[in-house]
Formats: C-alpha cells, structure tokens, sequence
C-alpha cells in the first residue's frame, strides 16, 4: 500500500567512473540507493535500490585497464555489514537509461562492519576464475571474498551471484575509526593498508593475497610496517598517495632506497585527520633506512597485537622517550616510525573527517622541489586545500623536510558534516576533480569538468602587473611621453596609478590617474595598447574620470569639466554630452548581462551624476537614429544615485543611504519627479544594483551593500497621469551568504542543445547571480543553486574592479583589480564548483507543511515547507509526475525555490495559515520567536518559479527572559470563519509554550509597512508542569475557542474560553483590554510518557465527535474518541484505545491519511493512518470505529516499510495521497500506488 516515489539522504559514499572518452560520471550512495550521474550535464542518468535496509558506505570502481587481458569485474559496494557486487551489465544500463527497473543484485552479510574495499584485477583468459577481492572490517582484520565468474555476464534483470568469503586475517584487533586499501604493484595481489583506530594510532600494514579460493588451505601473510602516533584523537580518515617518481641528483644518491646516483626513487606518502583538528602526512616508502618498514624498523607483530587490542598498552610518562606515549613494548618498538612523519598542519574549526591526495603541483628537475595537494574536509561542512611542500633530497637524507601550507577553502555544504568524498584520478599531473556528499543530501563537484561546452570563449588567466609593465609592454613608437599636470599652487607629476577599469567584450580597458586609456586584449600575455586621444580631452581626463560600457565595444567616460565622452571600438573618442559640474559618477540602467553580445549600436540609458547639484540627467542614445536625448531627474535633499532600472514607465533609483525611490514624468515639465520612496537597509549601506526580474513587469530586485537582496513591487502608472495606484511595497528581504553585494544579473537560457535526451545540458532558464565581496574575496555566487561560481582573493571591497560573466554560463567570469598599486586580472573558464543535487538541510528536519492550495487535487505544483534545527526554513515546488517517467525526473519531484533565514533556535513547528491562496506562513522555535511570513508567487512557468517573502510579524508578547520555547501552534482563517476579515488576514492562534502555558492571540494582517506585530493575548492557561508538546483547535469561532493539547506526561488536555462574545470584532477587543482565561474542561491519558506527535480525523461541518490518534515516547498508538454535547457544553470520553510496540522506537510523526464515513452522524467511521517512528519505518494502519458509543476500535496494519529517515520528526500529508517525512533527510511515500519501488 506504500510505495517510494522520492527521497533525499544524506550522501554516504561517492565514486567516479570514466565511462566513455569526455564523458565522467559519478556513483553516489544516497541511503540504500545508488544513483548514477552525468557530471557534465548534472544530470540523473539512472537510479537502483542496492540493500534493503542499509545505507550504502562504500564504492569500489575498480580503474581502467591497459591490459585488455583484464576484464572488468564490476562494482563493488558495501555498507555496514552488507556488501554486493553490481554486475558491469547492469551498471552500463543505469547509464544508458535503457532499464531503470534494473534487478538488484543479492546481498551478503559480512561477519563485522566494512570501512574499505577492494578488487583484484580480473584476466580474460581464466573464464573459471571467481572475481575476487578484499575488505577490510571495523577489527583491523582483512576479509578476502570470491565471486563466481557468472557475475560478469548476468543481465540486469538476472542474477546468480554467488559472493563466498575466506579466513579473517589481521596482526592486531584494534576498534577502528577509518581504513583504507592500495594495491600494490607488480602482481597486484599484495594490499596496503592504513588503520586509523579509536585510540589514535596508525598501524600501516602489509596483506599478501593467495588468491583465496574455498577449500584452499594457504594462509594469507600479514606484515606490520608502521605504527604511527602523534594524533590526540581518534583518527576519522587515511588515505594513501600513489607511488611518486623522485629523480635525485647524481652525486645525492637519493640514497636509501634507490640503487645509485641517477636512479629514480620511489615514494610514497599517508594523509590522515582526526578530531584533534590535525592533518598529518606521514611517509610510508619502502626504503631500508632504518626509519621503520624495513628489516631494523619492523615492529615485534606479539606486543603489537598485545598492546594494540584495547590503545592502553603502557603508562609511562612523558620522560619514556617512546613515541606512542608509554613505556611498551609496541611504543618504544615505533620509534622509529615517529621520523616518518613529513608535515602537521590544524585546521578546520571542528573535527576532520577525510583526507585525499590531490595532484602533484611541480617537481624540482632534481627532486629537490615538489608540492602535492592535499585535502581535507570536515564536520564544519569545508573543503580545505593545502599544498604538501617537500624537499626530498633533504627528506633522504634527515627525514624532515615537509610543509603544509592552507591554500584555500569553500563552505559548500549547509549544516553539518560532509559524509562522502571522492577524487578523481587525474594521472598526478592536473588539478582532479573534487565531489562531496553532505548530510544535507548535496553533491558539488569542484575542478576543471572535461569537455564542457564554452560559449564565449573565456579564458583561464591570473596576470598581474604594475604600471611601469604595462607601459614597458606598448607597442614600440606608441610610447608616449610623461604627462605632467599642474596644481593651483605646486607643480609635480601626477603619479601613474590605474583608477578605473571597463570590460569591452573580450577586451579590458584601464584609466590611469594621469587620464592615459590602457586597453588589453585578453589572453596570455596581455597585449596592450594606448587609446589615441585627441589633446582636448586627454587633458580633460587628467587627475580623475568615471568609465562605465553601456554597450558592447562602448565606454562612457565622465570628466571633471562636467563632459561626457564616448568611446567605441573602430572609431575616435568624441564628446556627446556636457552638464554644469563634475560628472560624480554614470549610473547605467538596466544594463543587459549579455551586452557583450549586443550590436554595438544598440540603445542604452545612463543616469548622470553631478556633483553638488540637486538634480541628475537621464541620457539616452537611440541605435536607430544615432542621436542622445537627455531629461532632468529632481532628487530629494541628499539624493546620491548610486543604481537605476526601467520598471513599465517609472524609473527607479537606489541611493547611498539605501533608499529606493521611483520618478515618474511630470508632463508639464517633462522632468522625472519623485512618486515614492522607502529604505529598508537599517544600516544605510548604498543600494548596488537594480534588476527587473524576468517574466515579472512590476517587480525589481535591488542589491545592497548590507548583504540583502530586497524585491520590490513597482505599481502601474495610470494612463494621463503622473500618479500611482499603490506605493512602493517591499515584497521579498533576504540575506546573502556576501558581506556586500555589489551586482547581480539573472542568466539567459541556453541555445538549443541537440544532444541525445540522456546527455542534454539541463539549466533552469533564470538562475539569480550575485556578485560582491566576502571578507578578502571577489565571490560569484549562484543563488539560485547556491554555488560558489568563482572565488578570486583579492584584499577586499575597497578598490577599483570591474567584472563581467558570460549570460549563458556564468561560471565564465572575468575580474580585473587593483591591489598594492598593481593590476591583476583573473578569468576563468568555467565555475569553480558545480552542483549535482541541490540538496536540503543540513540538520534534522522537525516540521513539514504544505500550503493549503497543495493540498487540493487540482494544484500540481503547490508548495512544501520544511524547517529544521539548522534554524532555517525551506520552501519547494512539489512538481507532480507520471509513473511511467524515467527516473531523472523523480530528482526533481521537490525543486527547492527559497531559503528562509531569521530564527536563532530550532525551529519548532511550521504550519501555512489556510487563507484561499496561501500567503502566510507562520513559524515557531526556541527563545520565544514566533515568525509571521508574507509569500507572494512572483514568477510562475514551467522553467522558472520565483517566490519572493518577507517577514511580515513577529510575536512579542513573551516573558521578560524570553528563554521558553514555542513549542506547537495551530492557525485557522479566523477572518474566513466570522465574515469579518474585510479583506484582511485574520488569523487565529493557538500556541503552547515549555512552561505548561497555553495561550491564544487574534492576529490581523498589516497594512504597508508590515511592522505591526501579533495582538495581544486574548485567552491563556497553565496546566501543571509537564511539558505541551502538541495542540489542535476543537471550536474556533466568534463565539467560543475550544483548544486540545497533549503534553509530556501522556496526557490529552481539552480547554475551552471561560466567557464567550459574540462576534469576532468583540473578542478582539476584549483580548485588547484585558487577558481572558481558558478552563480546563477534560484530561484523559493515553501514554506512559511523552506524546511525540498527533492528529486528528477531519470532522465535517457542524460535527462534535474527533477521533484523536497520538504517537507515544512509549513506542505505542494511541486513539481516543472524544465527543462535545452541545446542549450541556461538556466533553466527554467515549473511548480510549492503545497499542504497544506499536513501533519499536518512540513514534514521532503520525497523520490521518483518509477517513470516510459509513454511517450518518459518523457513528461508523473508517481512516487510514500513517506514523513513523525512529526504528526508521514507517507504517500505514486501517482504524475502524464502530457504532454507538461503546461500538469499539478495529486497527489493522496494511503496511510496513523500512524508511531512509534517521530521526525522523515530523509526518504530514503534502498532497492526496502523498506523504513527507521529514528528519535527517526526506522522503515521499504515495499511498495510491505509483512510486517508483515495487519491494519492500
């Protein structure tokens, strides 16, 4: 009766597989899926269920083969104790598409957790051969396994696998944190391994593999290499480095390990990390130098297996001398291990998870010099990367000679934790390519992507130069002389410093501080050369000038003579305009991102600042006709106008302190004169920027220098008249992961891409992109998919730049800076990181609603809230699908539209006011906050959906400490319910705070500006001290309020109002004037101990009976049937029913799926229920009430199923038929049978 349809888990394992020549795909073990992607495309190419009720860990993608002696022996995964292999067949038909519905393959149970897995080489010419491999459990002990040949050649809908496993091998059962296997040439049969334990010790050893076969009786050999200490914590991640080719100088002997002077030698180097918050690289060469793993450092493998079962082999003291810390054996015997460590570094602000080898950055010709790339990344959601600087010949020769220097970092995850990691195999030589898998269920992959299509042709380049460079570089006989300039009083060279930047297509122009046009074309080198300008106005420019490009090949340049003077490419620069003072600054509006690909006489519009005027000029130039037109802006007092844009005929403008204001055209004077105006920045930072928003004419998006996007509705101007139909409304306020933004465009769709369906480029057609600075970085960040596009360090806000990106793909971005007086321009070819999954949040889900538009049959793409303990909330587009679809199109059943940033506290419940049209959302968390939110759907099409929302109220009527927690709430349309909203939005609300308090409030909705918070209490109560942790309105009208709470001691409460009025206008106002009081009219109890979730059966109109069914702390299933006699005014009990172990873990969401009624006044009633519970399943059950008053309760399960939802918190009904459970992750289920799975 349940049936998967959608999930999104955390990522718990990642690989990468060249599947093709161009083309990289990524293996991704998303709870016990696992899902295959184009890493080009973004694209989900296939999908299969692996284990039934165990996420996936692990995946072993075995790397090509040269030697077409070697066939390829398949996928290897595992998780916890489970692990499979995935035939070849059925992993090319996940890529092609062609069979979705793939078979899994069987599963198997390992005697003990796996950390790490491997395969051996598969040869062709033995057919009878098993496949074989070996895993490495959570004891330090190698398990080798065999598959039967059958298994490469069994369809995808066929399998007779059958996976046998071999002795256990292991010189010491340690409890480990982390393992990691390499095979080791030339055979290929010996295993290298690194185990990281609980206790902070290393132990790298030696596995020699006999092709273990059933019946074989040779026993494996285990060879103990190292035993390294050093880590103060648990060690969490091991990774080896390939083997590296040194070339140490002839006269060095590169010596201990190769066979004389001019040989190579080998190396070969372990990262590892712990929760101490440290990265150590350590040197794991064979080399017979006395520093371990030879025959003078080997470790005693008895006192190693004695010492090593629990880390507490010996107590010694700090003047032991032993590098494990105690006087045993096992430590004095690592001695010489402790040499081997080349280089520690700290970083991260909590603790490390992984470590992975990069490339190799450069090697010396002697090997003298060598950087290799390391990364780490951590439970702060981080990817670090940090260069391993290594001089080897001193390294041979005193063992110390290593530096780990922090390179760089990107926060690429939200919440906690990245999970997953994998890198790709560049040949050591190139920067690979770097995927992460979060708890928060995204995927973003960092590095260059091979064969993605380039549309404008941006280059990768970072140059950076003075100006005595750039003028060395000129042409030769365009050297022009010094420019001296004289002051009022002394004469002295002006100082030749670039003060203004201009991006013409692909070329860069620069203004010095003497008036001397720079123009680059780009490309490496940089090739200059000096603008030819007539002596009228380079003199004019002398000392200071404004440079703006409105237009494709076109800049504006601004003179301290109040001249405005263009330039285009192909022709001379002339004068077009002259105002009455300095030109302060040119302001264009509504810039096109694509301008670079504009005609270059197509129209463009600037504003012009003057100094110390009280007005501005519009200039506009026609392409057509060639001319310029110019208009009077009147500004208010202290106006600096600092962005502009077009919205229908208003113009609208952003000042220095914040403001948006918009001018219309006063006919009488045919100037622009102000309409309206408001500033929302409370810090009075400028406005940057303002964008019309595609698909939508009435609405802007500025940009601030505050960090906050903010969208603004621009009313319509009346036809004949200069007057509005409503002010200025601000519609969405949101804060940017910037500091200060300082641009932001939205993006241009893509050409039509002919590609097969399965490797189409697929893009929104708008994505937001912001553009500013965060602390000493230039940032480019898609808002939309929340990726970091380009990140260029370059010292902060304050300096002179210019950027520009590609429309079509904003990845290609171009910046060029001053810093420390030189110029530095930086473009690159594609973004830094790409996102695979959007993901979600990064903490626990605690609270799922879906707006009440959603909820009707005829809305197919209505909207979900989700919010979490990470304090934020999320709102998706629930877009409905076919059965019949291909599984990509299940990875975007939620598409996620905006986040939603205020709360300081978990959040605690989240519920949509069910007004017609779903404009408010209401939120409650910890530290008394109880948020009002304001929606408005800007943008509605099949590619793009476009919400924008503000905070609206917020309740203010806490306690002095304001510590409690707003527990629950519930909201009804009280305005819909009395007939007296007038238009407004009446809500009442219902909410239960952690100190045992009920209250209820009357709220309305605001006029502009929304400032007027919740109304006063209207009715309040306290039960004793337990906790509420659930409440539902019974009775919510004008005449009386009637509330049913539940509470941490097992009990349901019902309350009822003390005095009732008559109208709904009256019991506001005697909110207003005093505090009413609810009356405890009935407590029932139904647990042992705390009531975690509950529901109620959806009573017709005019009904008095409730079927009321609760999820206990107690693991059981509660139901009480509750009627009100109207004519007494009392409740009464007519039934209490419960069910143990119901679950076997506390029940924390439930929902009433679908009741029906049988009888007339309900006296028969049947529903469907759903709960979940944090066993992680999720059960469906039949409830049967029968007639009369003692008729009784039938409960039948219909349903169980494993759910991929650790923790879940919260159950609820998004659409009919459609559940959502919400926790670590989410999921939907459908009841009415079209998902995606058909097992259990």
């Amino acid at each position: 009766r349940l049936q998967h349809k959608y999930a999104l888990s955390p990522v718990t394992a990642l690989a990468f597989h060249n599947a093709e020549p161009g083309q990289v795909l990524l293996l991704a073990g998303e709870d016990t899926w696992l899902k295959v992607y184009d890493v080009k495309t973004s694209r989900l190419l296939g999908q299969l269920k692996i284990f039934a009720s165990q996420p996936i860990h692990g995946i072993y993608i075995p790397p090509p083969e040269s030697d077409k002696s070697h066939s390829e022996p398949g996928v290897l995964i595992w998780g916890g104790p489970s692990v499979t292999l995935l035939p070849p067949s059925s992993l090319q038909a996940l890529i092609s598409g062609t069979t979705p519905t793939a078979a899994a393959p069987p599963e198997f149970k390992a005697p003990d957790w796996l950390y790490d897995g491997i395969l051996f080489p598969c040869r062709r010419n033995s057919p009878s051969d098993p496949v074989a491999g070996v895993l490495v459990t959570a004891h330090n002990e190698i398990l080798p396994f065999s598959v039967n040949a059958n298994t490469a050649t069994t369809t995808p809908t066929t399998t007779t696998t059958n996976l046998t496993f071999g002795p256990l091998a292991s010189p010491s059962r340690p409890i480990l944190y982390s393992a990691s296997l390499r095979l080791l040439p030339p055979d290929a049969t010996t295993v290298l391994v690194a185990a990281g334990t609980v206790f902070g010790e290393i132990i790298v050893w030696k596995y020699h593999h006999h092709h273990y076969s059933p019946g074989s009786k040779q026993q494996p050999q285990c060879q103990v290499l190292h035993v390294f200490t050093g880590h103060e914590g648990s060690i969490f991640g091991v990774s080896f480095s390939d083997e590296m080719e040194l070339a140490p100088d002839d006269d060095d002997d590169g010596g201990r390990g190769g066979s004389g002077g001019g040989q190579q030698a080998r190396a070969r180097l372990l990262v590892s990390c712990s929760d101490d918050r440290t990265v150590r690289v350590w040197d794991v060469s064979e080399r017979g130098d006395g520093r371990g793993g030879g025959e003078h450092g080997r470790v005693d493998e008895r006192v190693l297996g004695e010492a090593r079962e629990t880390g507490f082999g010996g107590g010694g003291g700090a003047g032991s001398g032993s590098a494990a810390g105690g006087d045993s054996e096992a430590g004095r015997g690592s001695v010489g291990d402790r040499a081997r460590c080349v280089a520690v570094a700290m970083g991260h602000v909590s603790r490390i998870w992984h470590v992975r080898f990069g490339a190799v950055v450069r090697s010396g010709a002697s090997g003298r010099g060598g950087a290799v790339e390391v990364y780490s990344f951590g439970e702060d959601s981080s990817r670090q990367k940090w260069e391993l600087d290594v001089d080897w010949a001193r390294w041979f020769a005193e063992g110390q000679a290593g530096t780990l220097r922090h390179r760089g970092a990107s926060t690429c995850h939200s919440g906690k934790n990245i999970w997953s990691v994998a890198v790709s195999d560049s040949g050591g030589v190139e920067e690979p390519l770097i995927a992460t898998g979060g708890a928060d269920g995204r995927i973003v992959v960092a590095g260059r992507i091979p064969g993605r299509r380039s549309f404008d042709g941006y280059e990768d380049l970072d140059v950076t130069m003075t100006i005595d460079e750039v003028l060395q570089s000129l042409p030769r006989g365009r050297h022009p002389q010094s420019v001296e300039v004289q002051t009022t009083k002394h004469a002295k060279h002006t100082k030749q410093t670039f003060q203004r930047y201009a991006f013409l297509s692909d070329r860069v122009m620069a203004a010095t501080a003497s008036g001397r046009l720079l123009l680059a074309t780009m490309g490496d080198p940089l090739l200059w050369e000096e603008v030819a300008l007539p002596e009228a106005i380079a003199s004019d420019l002398q000392r200071y000038n404004v440079l703006k490009s409105p237009a494709r090949d076109t800049v504006l340049l601004g003179s301290p003579s109040g001249r405005v003077y263009l330039f285009r490419k192909g022709h001379e620069a002339c004068q077009v305009a002259e105002f009455p003072g300095k030109i302060s600054d040119i302001i264009l509006v509504n810039t096109s991102p694509n301008r670079a690909l504009d005609e270059q006489h197509s129209d463009w519009h600037a504003i012009i600042s003057v100094l110390g005027l009280d007005h501005a000029f519009y200039l506009h130039y026609s392409g057509a006709t060639g001319t310029y037109a110019q208009r009077i802006v009147r500004l208010p007092e202290h106006y600096i106008v600092t962005a502009a844009a077009f919205s229908r005929e208003a113009l609208v403008l952003g000042t220095r302190t914040g403001s948006v204001a918009t001018f219309t055209i006063e006919p009488h004077t045919n100037e622009y004169m102000l309409q309206a105006s408001r500033r929302d920045c409370k810090t009075k930072d400028a406005i940057t920027s303002i964008v019309p928003i595609p698909g939508n004419a009435s609405a802007l998006l500025a940009t601030c220098r505050d960090g906050k996007c903010r969208i603004y509705h621009v009313p319509a101007v009346l036809s004949g008249s200069s007057r509005a139909t409503s002010l200025l409304t601000l519609q969405h306020e949101i804060a940017s992961p910037l500091n200060t933004l300082e641009a932001a465009f939205f993006t241009v769709p893509l050409p039509d891409d002919t590609s097969p369906p399965n490797r189409r480029i697929h893009r929104r057609s708008r994505d937001l992109i912001l553009q500013g600075f965060h602390g000493p970085h230039f940032l480019s960040y898609n808002a939309t998919t929340d990726a970091v596009l380009a990140r260029v360090p370059c010292g902060g806000a304050h300096r002179p730049f210019a950027s520009v990106s590609a429309p079509h793909d904003p990845g290609q971005t171009r910046l060029v800076f001053s810093k420390a007086g030189e110029l530095r321009v930086v473009s690159q070819a594609a973004a830094a990181e790409r996102v695979l999954v959007p993901g979600g949040h990064g903490r626990e889900i605690r609270a799922v609603a879906a707006s009440p538009s959603t909820l009707s049959a005829a809305d197919e793409a209505g909207l979900v809230a989700t919010a979490a303990e990470d304090t934020t909330i999320r709102i998706w587009r629930r877009r409905a699908s076919s059965p019949r679809v291909p599984p990509s199109s299940h990875a975007e059943y939620l598409t996620p539209l905006v986040t939603l940033q205020g709360h300081s506290a978990g959040i605690q419940t989240l519920r949509w006011a069910p007004t017609p049209h779903g404009t408010h959302l209401l939120s409650s968390a910890g530290s008394e906050e109880l948020f009002v939110w304001r929606l408005a759907r800007l943008v509605r099409e099949q590619e793009q959906d476009m919400l924008a929302v503000v905070r609206e109220a917020v309740w203010g009527d806490g306690t002095p400490g304001g510590d409690l927690r707003v527990v629950d709430f519930d909201v009804v349309d009280f305005g819909r319910v009395t007939g007296e909203g007038d238009g407004r939005v009446v809500l009442l609300i219902s909410m239960v705070l952690s100190d045992s308090s009920v209250r209820s409030y009357v709220y309305s909705s605001p006029g502009n500006p929304p400032t007027t918070p919740p109304g006063s209490s209207s009715t309040s109560a306290r039960y004793t001290g337990a906790c509420p942790t659930q409440v539902r309105h019974l009775r919510a009208d004008g005449e009386a309020v009637h509330v049913l709470t539940a509470f941490t001691d097992g009990h349901i409460a019902v309350w009822t109002t003390t005095t009732t009025t008559t109208t709904a206008a009256a019991a506001a106002v005697a909110a207003a004037g005093g505090s009413g009081s609810f009356a405890l009219a009935l407590t029932a109890r139904l647990h042992q101990s705390s009531i975690k979730s509950l529901d109620l059966s959806s009573a017709p109109t005019g009904s008095a009976r409730w079927l009321v069914s609760t999820g206990g702390d107690d693991n059981a299933l509660g139901f009480l049937d509750l009627a009100w006699d109207r004519h007494t005014g009392t409740y009464a009990v007519l039934g209490r029913y419960r069910i143990r172990d119901a679950h076997a873990a506390a029940i924390t969401g439930l929902c009433v799926v679908a009741n029906g009624e049988e009888a007339p006044g309900m006296m028969r009633m049947t529903m469907q229920v759903a709960s979940v519970g944090n066993d992680q399943r999720i059960k469906l059950w039949c409830v049967e009430r029968g007639g009369g008053a003692g008729g009784g309760l039938r409960v039948a399960l219909l349903d169980d199923r494993y759910s991929s939802v650790a923790d879940a918190g919260d159950l609820e009904l998004i659409a009919p038929g459609k559940l959502m459970v919400g926790g670590v992750g989410m999921e939907v289920w459908d009841v009415t049978g079209d998902g995606i799975e058909q097992g259990s």
